[in-house]
């Protein structure tokens, strides 16, 4: 690589013309578990990444810290763990291969390289505090750990709090991959720290969050910038109902994907928004 860029700094001519590329263009496509059924690639875009790493600078300021990359490409939270990283100029602490499914060297690699900021899902941190609790104890700077991907049990916050961390943060994200992150909320862990409260009243220009003592199913937490969530009822999404009324989860915004390469099943799930002045979709997310 060195070598090319020697030889190619002679010769400015060979360099390709710099390109502006359209924020919601197709950047990658990421194919979904198939846990309800068939994998389905989703045709993702730089905009939706962006608008979840711009509220994660803004709402926690990690800043050039060190950020922990543990997660398999093929799954979302590998692109949160390298994009928080790389747009605050952060270092990514990369874990081996055989390093990702060992508690006890994913701990140590917290610890050794002072790691910041993680993002796992719930299951992930289990297993940390199951396995290496006593190595987890010792990483004074661990301040952010977010989790995504799965349902928030209530003893993984005690286990959290257990720690007794000085400056630790649990962040509980949701969003299905259609959608990048939709909503979080903060859970209050670090030591010594008192029950705190929604700030709803907060009138400060900083994104506000949710916070929260404990693990609540019904309690996803505030809507992310840029991010519009409506339930709607099972027919077509497009009535809103009241509060209280279960119905189907339909999310708008700069972070809904581009569809499914499917153009059939993308049709019927990203629909044209009904609430919206300007000719945008949303996604429909029954649940």
């Amino acid at each position: 690589m060195t070598s090319l860029a020697q030889e190619w700094s002679h010769d400015p001519a060979r360099f390709p013309e710099r390109t502006v590329m359209d924020p919601r263009a197709d950047s990658y496509i990421l194919f979904t578990s198939g846990s309800t059924g068939v994998p389905k690639g989703i045709k993702l875009h730089q905009q939706g990444m962006m608008n979840c790493a711009a509220y994660t600078s803004q709402a926690y300021g990690p800043g050039q810290v060190n950020f922990l990359q543990q997660t398999s490409i093929g799954f979302d939270l590998a692109f949160g763990q390298i994009y928080n990283a790389l747009t605050n100029g952060g270092t990514l602490v990369a874990a081996s291969v055989e390093g990702r499914g060992d508690p006890d060297a994913l701990s140590r690699l917290i610890h050794d390289e002072k790691v910041e900021y993680t993002l796992a899902t719930p299951s992930e941190y289990s297993l940390l505090l199951n396995y290496a609790s006593e190595v987890l104890k010792r990483c004074a700077g661990w301040r952010c750990a977010h989790t995504a991907g799965e349902v928030l049990p209530n003893r993984l916050i005690e286990g959290m709090r257990d720690l007794k961390l000085p400056r630790l943060t649990l962040t509980d994200a949701y969003g299905p991959a259609e959608a990048f992150i939709v909503t979080n909320r903060d859970i209050t862990v670090h030591a010594g720290a008192a029950p705190s409260f929604s700030n709803a009243d907060d009138d400060t220009d900083k994104p506000k969050k949710s916070n929260t003592t404990k693990a609540d199913s019904t309690n996803i937490g505030r809507v992310l910038p840029n991010t519009s969530v409506y339930i709607g009822d099972e027919t077509d999404g497009s009535n809103p109902l009241p509060v209280g009324v279960p119905g189907e989860l339909c999310i708008a915004g700069g972070g809904v994907a581009n569809g499914y390469l499917d153009a059939a099943l993308s049709a019927t799930k990203f629909v044209p928004n009904p609430h919206a002045t300007a000719a945008v979709h949303y996604y429909r997310k029954r649940h």
